[in-house]
């Protein structure tokens, strides 16, 4: 038995580049700006570089207890960081938008 959906949205293109080349999607994760902006901006590169399809960014909150313990440890540190989300977000996704040209 085979399950169709159908892909809506930006993403539906790489889903279904995935599906025609019979793989699966490579989703990697970092959380935003651990342990700087610009580690965390090289890191984000460097997976797309390297194959990575898709990279999900988390953003640090305050009750991680639904993660994992390297997961929570670096949601932690950021939270406690004196940057906030607000200012280290915008700057993330415009340096990162050239190892993203692919797209």
């Amino acid at each position: 038995m085979t399950l169709e959906q159908r892909q809506t949205g930006k993403l539906a293109p790489l889903f279904d580049g995935c599906r025609r080349d019979d793989r699966a999607a490579l989703i990697g994760y970092l959380p935003t700006g651990y342990p700087d902006v610009p580690t965390s901006v090289a890191a984000m590169t460097a997976l797309v570089e390297s194959g990575c399809d898709l990279i999900e960014v988390g953003v640090p909150y305050s009750d991680p207890g639904m993660d994992g313990p390297t997961i929570a440890a670096t949601t932690e540190a950021r939270c406690t960081a004196v940057c906030g989300c607000a200012t280290r977000w915008p700057r993330s996704r415009r340096s990162a938008r050239p190892a993203a040209a692919r797209w």
